[in-house]
């Protein structure tokens, strides 16, 4: 992962997606840009208000992810085999639509 060329934009009103962002600067080694919606124009990354407000952005080049997608995206780049095994155990086809579930029930 490239950090500086990986943005992930969050909510920076929320408490929780505070502190998850927090926690992910401090504790993994791979970490995208972190940038509060409320501190840019979510147009500018081909989103609307109301799709920042709902989940979580990952940009990386052409790759725009949400919600847990994006999360299983940033575990997949870290160094550490657990992390990356998180990551891929999110992303699997089968386990997907549950990560998404559980991810819109936090969020």
């Amino acid at each position: 992962m490239n950090g500086q060329a990986t943005t992930l934009i969050f909510d920076g009103d929320c408490g929780f997606c505070t502190r998850c962002v927090l926690w992910g600067t401090n504790n993994l080694s791979a970490f995208p840009n972190p940038v509060a919606f409320q501190t840019l124009n979510p147009s500018d990354f081909g989103l609307s208000q109301a799709e920042v407000r709902k989940a979580v952005w990952l940009i990386s080049g052409n790759t725009v992810l949400s919600g847990a997608r994006a999360v299983a995206w940033i575990l997949k780049g870290q160094k550490s085999f657990w992390w990356r095994s998180v990551g891929k155990l999110i992303d699997w086809a089968p386990i997907r639509p549950i990560a998404a579930l559980g991810y819109r029930l936090v969020a």
